[in-house]
């Protein structure tokens, strides 16, 4: 009795196989992209001084006193840019209670974050990663943002983009400031 399908083209037993190594290797390549950033939660966040698009100097130590989301991104990143209007509504809405985004940029062109910066009119701080500071924060895809508090303690991390990021950031906001 025939069922009117052609015969597949793979043998039986790799059917099995491929049924059973197709979900182990997603699961690999999802949680292997992807560093465990969270192991800063509770310690010092590492200090590192960067010149933003300007040339001017900024350090994270110079920040103490503030509430500061780090965010290690790139234009050429979309999940990247469809934080920046998140971004730039959280520092609107914080920046005179004592918030401030930091914007770390990892390309590798100072001139396009220079660009994209004065087309989005970005109201915070754009510092150009020159020195490695996403290495020092162990940063292995982006985006990526730390949560520090006044003291200088990482309180929480964000890795990748969600469209309730604003929101579960401006809850955490909200509590440290």
């Amino acid at each position: 009795m025939m069922s009117g399908r052609p015969p597949s083209p793979v043998k039986p037993g790799r059917r099995l196989l491929y049924a059973l190594t197709l979900p182990l290797l997603l699961l690999i390549l999802v949680t292997g992209c992807q560093r465990k950033t969270d192991g800063l939660v509770g310690s010092t966040a590492p200090d590192f001084s960067l010149n933003d698009i300007t040339g001017k100097h900024v350090s994270l130590s110079a920040m103490r006193g503030r509430v500061v989301l780090l965010e290690f991104w790139a234009t050429w990143c979309p999940p990247c840019l469809m934080a920046v209007q998140h971004l730039k509504s959280l520092h609107e809405k914080y920046n005179s209670r004592g918030f401030t985004v930091l914007a770390i940029a990892v390309d590798g062109e100072i001139t396009a974050v220079k660009e994209f910066a004065a087309e989005k009119m970005l109201p915070y701080p754009v510092l150009f990663d020159d020195k490695d500071a996403n290495g020092i924060y162990g940063v292995r895809g982006i985006p990526a943002a730390f949560l520090i508090d006044k003291q200088g303690i990482v309180q929480s991390t964000h890795n990748g983009y969600t469209p309730d990021m604003a929101v579960e950031l401006s809850e955490k906001i909200e509590s440290l400031l």
